[in-house]
């Protein structure tokens, strides 16, 4: 059985593509928890649908809030300043480095490109999403008819996952809840989860439980080696590739990497461009899309840092439609 029991609420995942306090670190590292059997993640299809249908309204928000610039006119008395050329072109400057991010966040936003969405993906299909039964639904509204916690409003969201909750945790075990609003909070202990609910808890389930507002403290709190599993997992990823010894296993490993692309150091870059560049079969297929696309990514994240030579030979490397000459000899698998 996992050591922890988890339950993120719909709107902590809908925060990492907004102005949030947690980085998509916080992703990995549940992934890999997950993964290692050391938390067990509870995602009601109730949440899989709520992110679904809300994924882009908070992208819509955030992308637009992003791209408003306010009036940054410089005021009559300061026009002629020295100074006053310089600050109009850095303004003109962060126009056009603003709009070339905007025009390729709502590219992304459209694919479905972002690492969080990535991670996310990787997330429910690691925990598993679990089906919500007619008799939840009918358990959450009767919830909701006579008042009992959780929820708000006309939604009946929050109803149901607790009902889910109830019905799949097993008895006897602590549920951590994870959630930004006050939908499962106490009125009067900030931070402390309501205690019709806490007392619920203990009455069906012999069992206690916790709420906490942020991903990242409850991990630190819980998990204080977590930085090593995910950096073992990372590892891990990285030698597949730079060790391929065949084209599947190149695409395949590509796909493992990604959830840590944000993850990787400089170290990891230039190890990984080394790999591509000496690696057949890396090399032999620079140019399919997936390669070349994840290549130009890491050669972007860390462009003028990468080790001398390496990121121009790169560059001409893995672009799409470029053949890479490869030594008589040098093609072990395919």
């Amino acid at each position: 059985m996992a050591s922890l029991h988890l339950f993120v609420d719909t709107n902590v995942l809908l925060s990492f593509y907004a102005y949030a306090t947690d980085d998509i670190e916080q992703l990995q590292k549940l992934s890999g928890l997950i993964g290692t059997g050391q938390l067990k993640l509870y995602v009601p299809s109730q949440v899989n649908d709520e992110f679904a249908r809300n994924r882009e309204v908070k992208l819509a928000a955030s992308i637009n809030e992003f791209a408003e610039v306010g009036n940054k006119a410089l005021p009559r008395f300061l026009a002629d300043y020295e100074e006053a050329e310089a600050y109009k072109k850095a303004i003109s400057d962060l126009g056009k480095v603003r709009n070339d991010l905007v025009q390729k966040a709502r590219q992304d936003a459209a694919s479905k490109s972002f690492a969080v969405d990535k991670l996310v993906t990787d997330l429910f299909e690691k925990a598993g999403v679990g089906p919500v039964s007619n008799e939840m639904i009918e358990k959450a509204r009767l919830r909701k008819e006579v008042g009992n916690p959780p929820g708000k409003g006309s939604s009946l969201g929050d109803q149901i996952n607790w009902e889910y909750l109830l019905e799949t945790v097993p008895a006897e075990v602590t549920l951590h809840i994870v959630s930004k609003d006050g939908d499962y909070q106490s009125a009067f202990k900030n931070g402390k989860p309501h205690q019709y609910l806490v007392d619920e808890w203990k009455t069906k389930k012999k069992g206690d439980l916790c709420l906490h507002k942020e991903l990242k403290p409850f991990l630190n709190a819980q998990f204080e080696n977590i930085k090593l599993e995910v950096d073992r997992e990372k590892a891990t990823a990285i030698a597949h590739l730079v060790h391929s010894g065949s084209f599947s296993v190149t695409h395949w490993a590509i796909t493992q990497i990604d959830p840590f692309f944000d993850a990787l150091t400089l170290d990891d870059a230039n190890e990984l461009i080394e790999a591509g560049l000496t690696n057949s079969q890396i090399r032999w297929i620079a140019s399919d899309e997936d390669v070349s696309n994840f290549y130009a990514r890491l050669i972007d994240a860390f462009s003028g840092q990468i080790k001398d030579g390496l990121e121009e030979q790169a560059k001409a490397a893995f672009q799409p439609g470029i053949l890479v000459e490869v030594e008589q000899g040098d093609h072990s698998s395919f």
